[in-house]
């Protein structure tokens, strides 16, 4: 759009040579969006991650896209904000079931502060947010009226290009996930495999919340 690259992990990994496997979780995107919001809940959906790795070990999905009995060894898990709670989840309730060997979470950090503030900010029923994407959705699920809250205050630090696109290409949550966004502030205890936390020192959210004492984030504050 107008010049601007739509950054892409998956298109970096695969031009170094990694094999990539990305999918759209339950509720998002080409995924199936149940009629029933409350099927979209943190627990399914972490369910869901865990069989996806299961099954990229035992061959199941090579098979299934025709690429015969393509196994592998190790998976990593990388996820951004959602998603990231998604894959923290599913180690804190099966630390040896989820089939992830390691963790990459980013936008998302065990920030004391940050259940605080989302649960100040009512949430918008999608349908009222895009009655011409999402008039047909239960008030169950919700968007973001306003995407200016994942930016700085101060303008000139990021394209509106960016901006715009951000907008034009949102999708939607479940109220069930900020209900149940709690649930995975507990630690992983049986959990063993690499995690790496990755979140922008400006984040608005996580980094200069308030709550959080207003103060960009740096590695002693991720690593308390």
């Amino acid at each position: 759009m107008n010049g601007v690259q739509n950054y892409s992990y998956v298109a970096h990994a695969c031009l170094q040579g990694q094999t990539t496997f990305a999918y759209d979780q339950l509720g998002v995107g080409l995924s199936e969006r149940p009629r029933t919001s409350k099927d979209v809940q943190i627990p399914t959906v972490a369910q869901v991650s865990s069989y996806i790795a299961n099954r990229l070990k035992d061959g199941t999905i090579a098979a299934r896209f025709g690429l015969g009995e393509r196994r592998f060894d190790k998976v990593v898990g990388i996820g951004h904000s959602q998603g990231s709670t998604i894959f923290n989840y599913a180690a804190i309730v099966e630390p040896t079931g989820t089939g992830l060997d390691a963790m990459i979470l980013t936008g998302h950090i065990h920030d004391p502060g940050f259940p605080i503030s989302s649960n100040a900010v009512l949430p918008t029923p999608a349908r009222e947010v895009n009655p011409a994407r999402w008039g047909n959705l239960d008030p169950g699920y919700i968007a973001t009226p306003n995407r200016s809250q994942f930016y700085s205050a101060d303008t000139s630090v990021f394209s509106q290009d960016v901006f715009m696109l951000d907008t034009l290409t949102q999708d939607v949550s479940t109220l069930w996930y900020t209900t149940e966004v709690l649930a995975t502030y507990r630690p992983a205890r049986g959990y063993t495999g690499p995690v790496v936390e990755l979140v922008g020192a400006m984040d608005q959210l996580h980094c200069t919340d308030p709550d959080d004492g207003g103060k960009p984030c740096d590695a002693h504050a991720l690593q308390i």
